[in-house]
């Protein structure tokens, strides 16, 4: 196995850890919602955390399964058009795709961490009565780009591999 191919590999396995990971924020996510309807409705004393945790397990959902998303190729096709293309077609139209994904991470990553570390040299928080922190937050979006970044730059090489020497992965797409 080549240095690219176990490159690729820590990639791949770095990718799908997280993603497993953080599905079980869904779990609490529910919980939480769960727990503000019945301190609201049932109780009648509604919470004033559920609201900035939801938004903080939501993100961290959205943020960090990005790269997962694309590992398991459930990215968003034209198949009208993309399941009649020959694999090498297919291949371009990917590479193309993750090309433009590598350039978007990039430039996200470099504002977020910004943006980031503007937030934390301010202890930023939230405005609502609970008042988290909102630094940890604003920290995940340049880790979930990276993420994503790390994930496009591997598929684009996967790509150029079937472009180039016929690969293409086991369902022959």
């Amino acid at each position: 196995m080549g240095d690219m191919q176990k490159i690729g590999k820590i990639i791949d396995s770095v990718n799908e850890n997280i993603g497993r990971f953080v599905s079980y924020f869904l779990l609490l996510l529910m919980f939480v919602i769960l727990t503000h309807v019945l301190s609201r409705y049932i109780l009648g004393r509604p919470t004033i955390w559920s609201w900035d945790t939801n938004r903080y397990f939501f993100g961290a959902i959205v943020l960090l399964g990005g790269g997962y998303h694309i590992l398991r190729k459930q990215v968003i096709t034209v198949d009208v058009l993309y399941n009649h293309f020959p694999a090498k077609m297919k291949a371009m139209a990917d590479m193309l795709s993750f090309l433009a994904i590598l350039i978007f991470c990039a430039v996200i990553v470099w504002k977020g961490a910004e943006s980031a570390w503007s937030s934390f040299l301010i202890r930023e928080k939230s405005s609502s009565v609970f008042a988290p922190p909102l630094y940890p937050l604003r920290m995940l979006l340049p880790v979930g780009a990276f993420l994503i970044l790390l994930q496009a730059a591997k598929q684009i090489i996967d790509e150029l591999g079937a472009i180039f020497f016929k690969r293409r992965d086991k369902d022959g797409n």
